[in-house]
C-alpha cells in the first residue's frame, strides 16, 4: 500500500529529475517486487530506460485494478 503510493505519487508528478533519496526508494521496490539486486546509479539513461520503465509496467498494471 505504501509502495503503491509512492509510485502513484511518483509517476503522477512526474518529476524532472530524481533525487538521491527518490532513487533509493524506487531500488527498493524495484528490487523486491522483482528479486533483484540493482544498484543506485549516476547513469540517468541507465535507470530511465531500466529501472524506472519496468517500475512504471508494474505500477500501470497494478493501477488497473482501481480504475
Amino acid at each position: 500500500e505504501e509502495e503503491f503510493e509512492f509510485l502513484h505519487w511518483y509517476f503522477t508528478n512526474k518529476p524532472n529529475t530524481v533525487t538521491g533519496d527518490q532513487q533509493k526508494r524506487l531500488l527498493a521496490i524495484y528490487n523486491r517486487v522483482l528479486h533483484q539486486n540493482a544498484k543506485p546509479t549516476k547513469c540517468t539513461p541507465c535507470f530511465l530506460n531500466n529501472i524506472h520503465d519496468k517500475l512504471y509496467k508494474i505500477y500501470a498494471e497494478y493501477a488497473k485494478q482501481f480504475d
